[in-house]
């Protein structure tokens, strides 16, 4: 005689299939981070030059970081409304010594992709730097 599956065996078969597809549907948690943000003021006539730059030697160096896990991403925001600082570099990281790590290692990748003075050097005469916890989404 032939045996069927039980009727728990098949009630466990379906939670665990639904449980599954619970998991993969959630997002990931986001977890604690500090967040640098980086605003300059640059002028109109070199916006183009840094932007190429960015485009060029600053993102991929970046793009490296985050694909390396250093950093958890990071992004480039140009301006469209608002005070004089019309250029803002964002780099996440899961905690303030990993950015100190990840910023150095930037810093030398960059290094080695270009010689002389920066674009953002050169037609970015003033910045400030803050770093934030993210603490709410």
């Amino acid at each position: 005689m032939p045996r069927t599956p039980s009727l728990m065996a098949l009630a466990l078969a379906v939670c665990t299939v639904a449980w599954a597809s619970l998991a993969i549907a959630q997002p990931p948690a986001r977890v604690t981070a500090n967040v640098a943000l980086g605003f300059y003021r640059c002028v109109g006539s070199g916006l183009a030059d840094v932007d190429t730059y960015v485009r060029d030697v600053h993102g991929p160096a970046a793009d490296e970081l985050v694909a390396e896990g250093l950093w958890v991403e990071w992004s480039y925001l140009t301006h469209r409304y608002g005070d004089e600082f019309n250029r803002v570099f964002m780099y996440e990281a899961v905690d303030l010594e990993s950015h100190i790590v990840a910023s150095a290692e930037f810093t030398r990748r960059v290094a080695e992709r270009f010689e002389g003075t920066s674009p953002i050097t050169a037609h970015c005469p003033e910045h400030r730097d803050n770093i934030y916890t993210r603490t709410l989404p």
